[in-house]
C-alpha cells in the first residue's frame, strides 16, 4: 500500500458571490496545507463553507491533480458526476401556517463524515416545511434530516432553520469557531442584531466556561434591544447613567431577581472593561442588593421519597449521587465513567464550580446502586450518558426530577441544588462540622439510601 493512500481529498462544486468554484475538503494534514501554501498560488479559504476554494478551471484541476501525485488521493467521484456548482442557498422565505411556539423544537446532533442531523417530533406542518429546504434529507434509518456542513456551513443552516423553528443544540456538537458560536447562541428573535464577537473572543480567550459565556452574551444582547444600539460605535457611548437606568427599569418592572441583574451588571463591566477599554466610569454603576435567602431544605421522608419515586435504576442513581455526594448538577452531567472508583468509595470531580477539582466520597449504599446501575447500562464515556450517546443534558435530568416530586405526591417545587442542601443540613443535623471535620458519610446517606430499592 503506498504511503499517500491514507490523505485524502474530497472535491466538491461550489458557488461563492456567483463564481464557480472548486472546494478541497480534507481532514488537517501538515503535508497537504505546505502544497496548497507552496503550489497552488489561488488557494483560498472559504469561512462560510470551512474549506479550502479553487478556481473552477480544466487549469487548476490539473495542476490539482499534478501537485498531489504521490501525496495525497483526489477524491472526485461526487464532483464529476454532479455537473452543476452548488450555491449559496439564500434564506428562504417559507411561509409556516402555525407560530415557532406552537410547532416541536429541533434539535441538532452531530453525525458521522463531517454531517449534522436535525431531529424532532413528528409534525405534519414541520416536516412540510424542512422538506423545502434543499439543502436537508430525511432519512428513515437515522430518524431525522441529514445535513452536509461541507456544503452549508452550519451558520447558515442554523439561520434557516430558525426561521420556521426553535432550534436546540446536542451537548455533542462541538462548535470551535466563534463565528459558529455566535449564530448558535442567538435565539430564534427576528432581528438580525448579534452580539459583538470580540466579545466571546475575550471571554474564551479568558478561560470563561460556556455557561458563563452564554449567559453574559445573552444579557448583552438584551441589554442592546433594549437600548436600541446596533454596533459596538453605539455601545461605546453608552454612560454610567443609562446602565442604571435600564437596570432600574429592569428591576421595577419585576421581571428580574437580584440575582440576574448583578450577572447583567458582570456582563456590562466585564464587556467594558476588557474588550472595549472605554472610559465607562464603571465605579458609578449600581448593584441591586442581593437578597439573602435561606435555602430550600427536603426533610429526610421527602429525599427517600423522592429517589424511591424516580423509576429506574439510571435515574435513582442519579438523584442518590447528587444528594449522597453532595454534587452540583453540572458536576454530575460531566462525570466520565473513569472518575468513580468504587472500591475507593471516592469521586473525582474536575473542573467544577470555578474551575477546581476535588475530591468526595461515597457510602457503601451509594457503591451498591452505582454498580447495579454500571452493570446494566454500561456507559461508553461519561456516567450517565443521554439516549443518543453523550453526556446526558440538564433539562432531561431537571424531567427526572419534576417527574419523581409528581409520583411521590411533593408539592413543594425543589430543584436539584436542593438535594445537594438537604444533604449538608443533614450532615450538620448528625453533628458534623463541616469545616473541620471528615463528614461521616456512611453514618448519613446510608440511612437514608439503605431504604432505597435496588
Amino acid at each position: 500500500m503506498q504511503q499517500h493512500q491514507h490523505r485524502k481529498i474530497m472535491l466538491q462544486h461550489l458557488l461563492i458571490g456567483g463564481v464557480q468554484k472548486i472546494g478541497l475538503q480534507f481532514t488537517a494534514d501538515e503535508q497537504i496545507h505546505l502544497c496548497i501554501k507552496q503550489s497552488l498560488s489561488h488557494a483560498r479559504w472559504s469561512r462560510e463553507h470551512q474549506m479550502v476554494t479553487l478556481p473552477n478551471t480544466p487549469a487548476q484541476l490539473s495542476q490539482l491533480f499534478a501537485v498531489f501525485r504521490g501525496i495525497a488521493w483526489i477524491d472526485g467521484s461526487s464532483f464529476f458526476s454532479a455537473g452543476k456548482s452548488l450555491a449559496v442557498q439564500p434564506l428562504a422565505d417559507i411561509r409556516v401556517e402555525r407560530k415557532q411556539e406552537e410547532l416541536p423544537f429541533v434539535t441538532i446532533y452531530p453525525a458521522a463524515e463531517g454531517k449534522v442531523i436535525l431531529r424532532h417530533r413528528f409534525d405534519h406542518t414541520l416536516y412540510s416545511a424542512l422538506k423545502q429546504l434543499a439543502y436537508l434529507t430525511y432519512s428513515r434509518t437515522e430518524r431525522g434530516w441529514l445535513a452536509d456542513t461541507g456544503q452549508i456551513a452550519l451558520p447558515q443552516l442554523l439561520q434557516q432553520v430558525k426561521k420556521i423553528v426553535q432550534v436546540r443544540l446536542d451537548a455533542r456538537l462541538e462548535l470551535r469557531e466563534v463565528a459558529d458560536i455566535q449564530e448558535a447562541f442567538r435565539g430564534n428573535a427576528a432581528d438580525t442584531l448579534l452580539c459583538p464577537q470580540r466579545f466571546l473572543v475575550v471571554l474564551f480567550a479568558r478561560g470563561y466556561s460556556r455557561n458563563t459565556i452564554r449567559s453574559y452574551h445573552s444579557l448583552l444582547l438584551r441589554f442592546m434591544r433594549q437600548m436600541k444600539l446596533k454596533d459596538e460605535a453605539a455601545l461605546a457611548k453608552v454612560t454610567a447613567e443609562q446602565v442604571n437606568g435600564y437596570h432600574a427599569r429592569w428591576m421595577a418592572s419585576q421581571e428580574a431577581v437580584a440575582s440576574t441583574v448583578n450577572q447583567s451588571v458582570n456582563a456590562l463591566r466585564f464587556y467594558y472593561r476588557y474588550v472595549t477599554k472605554t472610559p465607562l466610569a464603571l465605579e458609578d454603576v449600581i448593584r441591586p442588593q442581593r437578597l439573602r435567602q435561606l435555602p430550600k431544605v427536603m426533610s429526610r421522608e421527602e429525599v427517600v421519597a423522592l429517589i424511591r419515586a424516580a423509576g429506574n435504576v439510571k435515574h435513582r442513581a442519579m438523584l442518590g449521587l447528587i444528594y449522597s455526594a453532595g454534587l452540583r448538577c453540572g458536576e454530575l452531567l460531566n462525570l466520565q465513567a473513569g472518575d468513580v472508583e468504587l472500591e475507593r468509595g471516592q469521586i473525582r470531580i474536575r473542573a467544577g464550580k470555578g474551575g477546581k477539582d476535588r475530591i468526595t466520597l461515597l457510602s457503601k449504599r451509594a457503591v451498591a446502586l452505582l454498580k447495579q446501575y454500571l452493570e446494566k447500562y454500561q456507559p461508553k464515556k461519561y456516567l450517565f450518558e443521554g439516549q443518543w450517546g453523550g453526556p446526558y443534558t440538564n433539562s432531561s435530568l431537571g424531567k427526572v426530577l419534576r417527574h419523581a416530586l409528581q409520583r411521590a405526591g411533593i408539592s413543594v417545587p425543589y430543584t436539584l441544588h436542593c438535594l445537594r442542601h438537604s444533604f449538608a443540613t443533614h450532615l450538620l443535623e448528625d453533628g458534623t462540622d463541616l469545616r473541620t471535620s471528615k463528614p461521616c458519610w456512611d453514618t448519613t446517606a446510608a440511612k437514608l439510601l439503605k431504604s432505597i430499592p435496588m
